[in-house]
């Protein structure tokens, strides 16, 4: 028999937000706690319930989708571009770069034939535009612009030479606590591969939101004196 979903979404109530998404994957990031930080990023992006989490192995995030069976049920789910990076980087997998639209991979003579038909495969997959229409983004998510279509944001004001904002105490800081900080590490997202913000520079509003499309949720800072 045919079984209807009666409510798509959970009341906003119960909707964890954007601010609160952020400050959780700092904080495993903060701790060093990599496997929770994906794990967090995993769920929040693709929709995917935590009883699902096994079917995200490496060969759905070559392929950019996962196919989830469970209580007779079969559902797709399809992984952005930047999850799949991260996920097959944790897998030993390393992807040339990646974005909201692409994953880039170099093939060697080392690879094998199985290695390509499964490359073949996963961008058939990914060329579905029917498969990708039939699962929606989060709400949370489904707003974000493509980045690398929009051009890079206005240089933001040095406050403070590049060595000494390298050598001063810093810290992880939540992107939406970084607007007005001064950064201690460089942010550079792929492409186009050009910094957005310099240690030494003030971090701006234009180019936190700029970072926030890349998947950033964290950015390093000078410590208040």
């Amino acid at each position: 028999p045919l079984r209807i979903q009666r409510r798509l979404f959970r009341d906003d109530r119960r909707e964890l937000s954007r601010a609160e998404y952020d400050r959780l994957l700092a904080a495993a990031r903060t701790q060093h706690r990599q496997r929770l930080a994906l794990l967090l990023e995993s769920i929040c992006s693709t929709g995917i319930r935590v009883s699902e989490v096994r079917y995200l192995t490496v060969e759905a995030a070559r392929q950019g989708r996962a196919e989830i069976r469970l209580k007779g049920k079969i559902r797709t789910i399809l992984l952005p571009g930047p999850l799949c990076r991260k996920l097959l980087r944790y897998a030993g997998c390393e992807p040339e770069y990646a974005d909201s639209q692409f994953v880039v991979l170099i093939a060697t003579p080392f690879n094998t034939e199985r290695d390509f038909e499964r490359l073949e495969k996963g961008i058939r997959l990914l060329a579905d535009r029917e498969a990708r229409a039939a699962v929606p983004l989060p709400r949370s998510l489904g707003n974000r612009h493509t980045p690398h279509t929009d051009g890079m944001p206005p240089l933001p004001p040095a406050r403070i030479p590049l060595r000494d904002a390298v050598l001063a105490p810093s810290e992880a800081v939540p992107l939406e606590k970084c607007v007005g900080r001064i950064a201690a590490d460089p942010a550079c997202p792929c492409p186009p591969g050009v910094p957005v913000v310099m240690p030494g520079e003030e971090i701006t509003k234009d180019a936190v939101d700029f970072l926030r499309a890349y998947g950033f949720s964290s950015l390093k800072v000078l410590k208040y004196k």
